[in-house]
C-alpha cells in the first residue's frame, strides 16, 4: 500500500503552530476527515477519467469496465493524531497493475470463443471477438462473412510480466495540489471567527 503524506501550505502550518492542537484536535480532526472524504471522491472521478480510460505506459485502458466501476473511497479514519483516507477496489488484479507483478501464474482450463471473417482472398482471418460481435450487429452482409466458434484451452502455467502503472497512487499525486489546498483551507477556517484568526476556533464542543 502506498502512503502519501499531505503537505500543508504555509498558512495552515502557521495556524497549526499557533494553536493548542491537543485541546483542539477533537474538533479539528472530524473537519479534516470530511474534507479528505470529499477529496477522495474527486480523486476517484479523476482516476477513472485520466488513469483508467486510455491505455499507455502509466495508464490503463477500459476493457470490461469492471475495475473502472469498482473504485470507491475508503472510509476516512481518525487514528490518534492522524486522519487516514484512501481509495480502493475489490477487484483482485488491481494490485498487479498498481504495484507490478513478475512471476508464474496458473491458468485454469476454460473455453475460449473466437471469430474469423472471410477476406477478399476467401481466407478466414481472425477477428477480436468483441469487434466481430459489434460488426455482426451493424451489418447483415458482414455477419454472413463471420464465423464464430469456440475452443477448449487446457490448464497450463504462463509467465507474466506486468509493469507497475500505479493508477491509484499516480492519480492521487496528480491532484495533490488541490487536496493540499482543501485540507489547508479547512484547518485555517477552523480557527477563524468573523474572518479573523482565533486560536480557540469559532465553535466549541
Amino acid at each position: 500500500m502506498d502512503t502519501i503524506i499531505i503537505e500543508l501550505n504555509a498558512q495552515a502550518r502557521g495556524t497549526m503552530d499557533a494553536v493548542d492542537l491537543v485541546a483542539s484536535w477533537h474538533r479539528l480532526a472530524p473537519l479534516i476527515a470530511t474534507t479528505m472524504a470529499l477529496q477522495d471522491e474527486a480523486s476517484v472521478a479523476w482516476i477513472q477519467a485520466n488513469r483508467l480510460s486510455e491505455p499507455g505506459q502509466f495508464t490503463l485502458g477500459v476493457r470490461s469496465g469492471r475495475l473502472y466501476k469498482s473504485l470507491r473511497p475508503r472510509k476516512t479514519v481518525i487514528a490518534g493524531n492522524a486522519v487516514i483516507s484512501g481509495i480502493g477496489s475489490n477487484v483482485r488484479y488491481l494490485a498487479a497493475h498498481e504495484f507490478g507483478f513478475h512471476g508464474t501464474v496458473q491458468v485454469k482450463a476454460h473455453t475460449r470463443r473466437y471469430a474469423r471473417m472471410a477476406s477478399i482472398y476467401h481466407r478466414l482471418m481472425p477477428v477480436p471477438i468483441k469487434d466481430a460481435e459489434a460488426l455482426a450487429r451493424r451489418s447483415k452482409k458482414v455477419n454472413a462473412k463471420l464465423k464464430f466458434g469456440q475452443s477448449q484451452v487446457k490448464a497450463h502455467s504462463r509467465q507474466v510480466d506486468i509493469p507497475a502503472r500505479a493508477p491509484l497512487a499516480a492519480g492521487t499525486v496528480d491532484r495533490m495540489d488541490e487536496i493540499s489546498e482543501a485540507v489547508s483551507d479547512t484547518i485555517v477556517d477552523a480557527f477563524k471567527v468573523g474572518g479573523e484568526f482565533n486560536p480557540t476556533g469559532g465553535t466549541h464542543a
